[in-house]
């Protein structure tokens, strides 16, 4: 536990003397100070401490050292995540996939996803219109499709792909004609941005 670490975010009454150790809480970092999330979480509630609220900041000692902010649910990374590996499922919009299998990774800032994933085609079977990957998280719904990404295939052809997320977990990958971009040994590497639902 650092200097400035806190166990406690304490509220004070009318009438009540402040002392100077009481003052140098905020002064030395203006925001609150934990060593663990587990600590932060115990801060807060208890008699003569502050109730938790939306807007409340706070920073974290333990790995990987950041700044949060309570979102009136949830505390949220003020900073980027470290990139977290996660297993989408790969299938297509129709007909099915014989073999295939998939890799990828997400990061996060507050509620704006960054995710990257590498989908491998073994046998196309009847797949068709739409190669789907499953991402981290639902998507924030969009009327317009309006997360767009961008992949390519590596294995056979080289083509520069889109990708389009618009709601729900999945993500669909087309050719730039709007084509299904898959097939036998087909390897497409992806990445997007977008909004994680609420």
């Amino acid at each position: 536990m650092g200097l400035n670490a806190q166990t406690s975010v304490p509220l004070f009454t009318a009438g009540e003397v402040l002392t100077a150790a009481n003052q140098n809480i905020s002064a030395g970092t203006g925001v609150p100070v934990f060593a663990t999330t587990a600590a932060r979480d115990a801060a807060f509630g208890g008699t003569g401490e502050k109730v938790l609220a939306e807007g409340q900041a706070c920073y974290i000692e333990d790995a990987p050292n950041r700044l949060m902010i309570y979102d009136g649910a949830t505390w949220r990374p003020i900073d980027i995540d470290a990139w977290t590996a996660y297993t989408p499922a790969v299938s297509a919009a129709t007909g099915t996939i014989t073999s295939a299998s998939a890799t990828g990774a997400y990061a996060t800032v507050g509620k704006i996803c960054f995710v990257r994933f590498g989908a491998n085609v073994v046998t196309n079977g009847t797949g068709g219109t739409a190669l789907i990957v499953t991402l981290p998280f639902a998507h924030a719904a969009y009327s317009n499709n309006s997360a767009i990404g961008v992949a390519r295939e590596t294995g056979v052809t080289g083509s520069l792909l889109q990708v389009v997320t618009g709601g729900g977990s999945n993500t669909l990958i087309f050719t730039a004609t709007n084509g299904y971009p898959a097939g036998n040994g087909y390897f497409i590497h992806g990445t997007a941005t977008y909004e994680v639902s609420a």
